[in-house]
């Protein structure tokens, strides 16, 4: 019998894409998709991703609907994407190998998010984040998010409340219990979200590692109550509309950490949030994406 023949697909985009090329990969009916390592490219920071498929009858159509896909990212200039690139294989990597590098995401040194049904060996890191990986998303490996993760790693400080606005999958919410907040609310308009933030928080929060969060639907303006810290990875156009109730959640001397804009738009940020008696004391980039820190005075 011959032996089974393989075809590796291998393509990198900037990490804006990462996880919209998982998903995509994924519905084409890939099995694994393999984040196989992230460089900086001309000061970009890029990803590679691995998949395969056997070579049959339909490995033609699954390459040419592979490009249409491609073709309509560039088209609507998501990211900047390399071509396909193919090569003929006789074996796999390894199981575990395959498996570890499929699910497990690093967003920080000190944070992965792990898939889970991940069963292998868990990486020496010193906050785990368990997620339902669905469609590839929630990894947590957009830039927006991976800057909203550096400003909570240097800003939050041990026993504070902390307000997550646009919480998603419930990423950074949990990050900010496992750094040692003494609660956490965190609210999102999408209830599929709310609802699969709370799907994770049964992975998360067990006997051994108590957490208290607390999610809700709900947009800033319904945010009642302050916090320590207030931490919002949402759109610029929101983040924009919901400048006076964000401020409004920040307890004096407290910390407001805004997250999801671009470097042509931090300007506007930086001088509408200041109108409102903040004072911006840090800022971190990444990919063209801007992090903005402020304290109330």
């Amino acid at each position: 019998m011959d032996p089974i023949r393989w075809t590796q697909v291998t393509l990198q985009a900037e990490i804006e894409g990462v996880e919209t090329i998982k998903a995509i990969l994924l519905r084409r009916g890939f099995g694994e998709v393999l984040v196989t390592r992230t460089f900086n490219e001309q000061g970009m920071r890029w990803f590679e991703a691995q998949t395969f498929f056997v070579q049959d009858d339909g490995q033609k159509e699954h390459r040419q609907k592979l490009e249409e896909d491609l073709w309509h990212l560039r088209a609507f200039n998501l990211c900047a994407i390399s071509e396909l690139q193919t090569e003929t294989v006789l074996t796999l990597p390894d199981r575990d190998q395959r498996q570890y590098l499929s699910d497990v995401c690093y967003v920080t040194d000190k944070v992965a998010v792990i898939a889970a049904d991940y069963h292998g060996k868990l990486p020496a890191i010193k906050i785990p984040i368990f997620q339902h990986l669905s469609d590839a998303f929630g990894t947590g490996l957009h830039p927006s998010t991976v800057l909203a993760m550096l400003a909570l790693e240097k800003h939050l400080e041990l026993g504070q409340t902390v307000m997550d606005v646009g919480t998603g999958t419930g990423i950074l919410a949990f990050a900010a219990a496992k750094m040692g907040a003494s609660q956490v609310d965190a609210i999102d308009l999408s209830p599929e979200a709310i609802a699969e933030a709370k799907r994770n928080l049964t992975l998360n929060c067990t006997l051994a590692v108590p957490l208290d969060i607390r999610f809700w639907r709900a947009t800033a303006a319904e945010l009642v109550g302050q916090y320590d810290l207030v931490v919002a990875n949402i759109p610029f156009p929101s983040l924009m509309r919901s400048a006076n109730h964000l401020t409004k959640a920040v307890l004096p001397q407290g910390k407001l950490i805004l997250s999801g804009f671009l470097a042509q738009e931090k300007i506007e940020i930086t001088n509408t949030y200041q109108a409102f008696s903040l004072e911006k004391i840090d800022e971190i980039d990444d990919n063209q994406w801007i992090t903005q820190i402020f304290i109330k005075r």
